[in-house]
């Protein structure tokens, strides 16, 4: 272990000692999870990146000729006409979504208080 003196907005310090605390964890272990997911998420950027300049569409392409053509098993995987799939709005509807959540934190406490407040 390494000790680390950091220096933190108010504001920052007294959120991260009231989520810790919903948590019932410590300021250290929760600092240390939030550096371990930012790390992760990184490195899985990087990988994602680096896995896409080597992509090509020829192999991708090739790659879905052998996959069968059949209705998925789970009947919620299906769709009712693929020709109703606009891709393009999905993919703005979901960047949007992805925007609008990009600073949310749930914790199980939250999730928790949310539950019992009838929300699914």
């Amino acid at each position: 272990m390494s000790t680390v003196s950091l220096r933190l907005p108010r504001s920052l310090h007294d959120e991260i000692r009231r989520v810790a605390k919903e948590e019932g964890i410590s300021i250290n272990q929760f600092i240390t999870l939030a550096t371990a997911e930012k790390l992760a998420a990184m490195k899985a950027e990087a990988y994602i990146a680096e896995r896409a300049r080597r992509a090509s569409r020829e192999r991708f392409l090739e790659a879905m000729s052998k996959v069968a053509d059949v209705e998925p098993a789970i009947e919620e995987d299906r769709l009712d006409d693929p020709g109703e799939l606009d891709v393009e709005k999905f993919l703005v509807e979901a960047m949007a979504l992805r925007e609008k959540t990009a600073n949310a934190y749930l914790t199980d406490d939250i999730l928790r208080k949310a539950k019992e407040k009838g929300r699914p």
